[in-house]
């Protein structure tokens, strides 16, 4: 019995000290573009620009770091019917690979207040030519 809980107790010790903190910080401020479509963003301290097709400005967002990996954004500038100048998002950096990085984000606004809205996504540093 000792033997088991003292495995266990490995094992689960093991499985702690294995896991890897994820390290953000990279992708705080920059210029990232999506793997699937033609949309960007840029991030730059407190301020996130959403663009697609290009260059076409679609939202403007203030954000705030909530941690390292998790940041909220409120929309201050919208051109689209789809989010509106004070709807919410949780953004949450959930597996890096290299320069490239999977996001759920969660929508906050009037349709889902409840935040019920998740989306995963995958998105790269942009690099300049």
């Amino acid at each position: 019995m000792n033997k088991k809980i003292f495995f266990l107790a490995l094992l689960l010790l093991g499985s702690i000290s294995y896991s890897q903190k994820l390290d953000c910080s990279k992708f705080k401020n920059g210029k990232f573009y999506s793997k699937i479509s033609t949309s960007s963003f840029v991030i730059k301290d407190t301020m996130m620009e959403d663009f697609n097709a290009g260059d076409f400005l679609v939202w403007t967002w203030s954000i705030k770091w909530i941690n390292d990996c998790e940041y909220e954004a409120v929309c201050t500038i919208s051109t689209n019917e789809f989010i509106a100048v004070g709807d919410k998002m949780i953004v949450t950096i959930k597996v890096i690979d290299g320069e490239c990085f999977e996001f759920d984000r969660k929508l906050i606004d009037k349709k889902f207040a409840d935040g019920s809205d998740t989306k995963s996504f995958y998105n790269c540093i942009k690099k300049s030519n």
